[in-house]
């Protein structure tokens, strides 16, 4: 499924484990983070926005949980952070053979896109006003 949302596990234990949870490959315990490789558009990543791993709680689990938009909200704030989260998605997505290694490190970001499309809106009416003129 599409992740729209990361987690924090505030109380409890969770398993990382196969699609058919017969193989159980990490165990989470209190402050540990999951779903984020989904939320954070990591440039090669093969699985995209799409979540790549299984998890079931043993026994009661109390967790945090951060929508995308509010985790981008904060990246914005702390880009040395957020460049940390890639780097460390990026190495977890290598290992698991998740990755097209010659991706570049960083994407454009929404607001690159839209400065870039604005200025090439620019020169293109520029142009098309002196074509007129």
């Amino acid at each position: 499924d599409v992740g729209r949302e990361m987690y924090i596990v505030k109380k409890g234990r969770l398993q990382v484990v196969s699609d058919d949870g017969m193989k159980i490959f990490h165990t989470l315990l209190e402050g540990a983070v999951f779903g984020e490789l989904s939320l954070l558009n990591i440039p090669g990543s093969k699985h995209g926005n799409r979540r790549s791993a299984s998890i079931r709680s043993v026994g009661y689990t109390d967790l945090f949980v951060l929508k995308k938009a509010d985790l981008w909200e904060a990246l914005r704030e702390y880009p040395e952070a957020k460049r940390m989260l890639v780097l460390k998605g990026r190495e977890i997505l290598l290992k698991d053979g998740l990755l097209n290694e010659d991706a570049p490190l960083e994407e454009k970001s929404p607001e690159q896109w839209n400065q870039e499309l604005r200025e090439q809106t620019d020169r293109l009416l520029d142009k098309l006003s002196r074509l007129t003129a």
